[in-house]
């Protein structure tokens, strides 16, 4: 898919069924490793989305003042609507991180008891306190934008 000049290539995880990958001798480790892996890999793809609708939102909000001295008014779409969607699969998003670093922490501390991790676990908690702060300001900035939308419906600011 082409969005601004690059491209976002989905990973063909199908180059790996060569001969050359003995799937049969892949550690549940790295199975656990490649299943979180998955789930962060859509969740970059939602933060992409969320992204993008926030460039959609971005853009017509400029419309929109711009229409205000136009004298050829003319409709243009409610930026609060891409803007809410957008915070709507950002919060999505943050919400598969934050689990995804609780389940990589659990796998970590089970390894350390086992004697099969010798590192420190402490950037490991500093990433989980990391996304619930983000999943929290996510969520009030989610709460935030549903409040401006409801309140532009209510009484347009620019009253398109």
């Amino acid at each position: 898919m082409l969005l601004g000049g690059s491209f976002i290539v989905d990973y063909n995880y199908s180059d790996y069924n060569e001969e050359n990958i003995d799937f049969e001798s892949i550690t549940e480790y790295d199975k656990e490793e490649i299943y979180l892996l998955n789930i962060q890999h859509s969740a970059d793809i939602i933060a992409i989305l969320s992204s993008i609708l926030s460039y959609v939102s971005t853009i017509e909000g400029i419309e929109l003042i711009y229409n205000k001295y136009d004298n050829n008014k003319k409709r243009v779409p409610n930026p609060d609507i891409p803007a809410v969607q957008s915070m709507q699969l950002l919060m999505l998003s943050r919400v598969m991180y934050t689990a995804i670093s609780f389940l990589r922490y659990q796998h970590l501390y089970k390894r350390k008891i086992n004697g099969d991790f010798n590192f420190s676990l402490e950037p490991n908690v500093n990433a989980n306190i990391s996304n619930i702060l983000r999943t929290v300001g996510t969520y009030y900035a989610l709460i935030a934008a549903i409040g401006i939308y409801n309140r532009d419906i209510a009484q347009p600011i620019i009253g398109i």
